[in-house]
């Protein structure tokens, strides 16, 4: 099946087929296009861990976007990088705001639809921020063992499990949850869910 979008994200997977964080943003296409048989929207879109923020803007960059992306068009190239150490790569102040760091990014990086995650403070505005966020929406306590392990640790498996827990199927109301409180991912899966919807109606 070809591939009608693709996502990078800067973080790196203890899965070895399957990234959970890409799963769960492909469930809430899912969500969008009312579809109950799961991973409907994962056989539509790429999902590529990069490992490191240097390597994700490396391959958003004008001389290998190409080779990076292929023949998809901008709209369906995207890539989902945390806010909070790009002060250097995008030659701003520590104190730069996400909106102002937003705005660099796509003057920076302008073949590909950069996101990254809203936070109070460009310091949250990260995978772990996205982890703090998805354990209130799981009802975790501040004492769970797998939130230790996946924030205090940096635990990849933990972590992982989190992610693929807010994917599995019936955890509908979690990924609403997470939606609600992320707009700028919110606005990512809308694009997603558009390019497969459009996809799904020319097949």
């Amino acid at each position: 099946m070809t591939k009608v979008a693709k996502v990078l994200y800067e973080n790196s997977t203890n899965q070895a087929n399957n990234y959970p964080l890409h799963d769960m943003i492909c469930a809430m296409v899912d969500d969008q296009l009312g579809r109950t048989d799961q991973w409907f929207a994962r056989n539509w879109i790429d999902g590529n861990p990069r490992r490191g923020r240097d390597k994700l803007l490396r391959d958003c960059a004008a001389h290998s976007v190409e080779r990076t992306f292929g023949a998809l068009p901008r709209s369906a190239r995207f890539a989902l990088i945390d806010g909070d150490k790009l002060e250097e790569p995008l030659e701003l102040p520590a104190s730069a705001s996400l909106d102002r760091r937003r705005v660099a990014l796509a003057e920076k990086f302008p073949d590909v639809q950069l996101f990254m995650p809203d936070a109070d403070q460009p310091q949250a505005s990260n995978t772990e921020g996205l982890l703090v966020q998805l354990a209130t929406c799981l009802g975790l306590g501040s004492g769970d063992a797998t939130m230790t392990r996946a924030l205090g640790q940096k635990d990849l498996l933990a972590r992982d499990k989190l992610f693929a827990r807010a994917a599995a199927a019936g955890q509908r109301t979690v990924r609403d949850c997470i939606r609600a409180a992320q707009p700028s991912l919110a606005g990512m899966v809308d694009k997603l869910t558009t390019l497969v919807c459009a996809a799904t109606v020319a097949a």
